[in-house]
């Protein structure tokens, strides 16, 4: 829901570069998962011991956080209908998972990466 309000909140505004920064926190959580500022907050705010540690969670919350960054820099461009493009995007695939727990982004690593990943091991060794 905190993605949902705040990529509301900050295109809605025209707060691009705002909503570019809280894309690219998103993606560096993912990257570093210590570095997961927004899920220290959520769980502070939910009273949740909760981490994203698992790759598909990390995954998908890289995805969210690059579609963020480009919705934030296509805006600040002036480009604005393709930075709400990626703002819905990634409102919608956040709906997703806030109204019947389905991780697109984990949906898209199981089916894509996880096997492609698989794959490439077993040619690599």
């Amino acid at each position: 829901m905190t993605t949902i309000f705040a990529t509301v909140l900050f295109a809605a505004l025209g707060w691009w570069a705002l909503l570019g920064a809280y894309g690219a926190a998103m993606f560096v959580g993912a990257v570093y998962p210590p570095a997961n500022i927004l899920d220290y907050w959520i769980s502070f705010v939910a009273r949740t011991r909760h981490r994203t540690v698992l790759h598909p969670k990390r995954f998908a919350l890289g995805m969210g956080g690059a579609m963020l960054v480009a919705a934030g820099a296509f805006g600040a461009s002036g480009h604005v209908g393709a930075a709400w493009t990626f703002a819905l995007l990634t409102v919608g695939a956040a709906g997703l998972l806030a109204a019947f727990k389905f991780c697109l982004g984990c949906w898209i690593y199981a089916a894509l990466v996880a096997p492609w990943a698989e794959r490439r091991a077993r040619t690599a060794s």
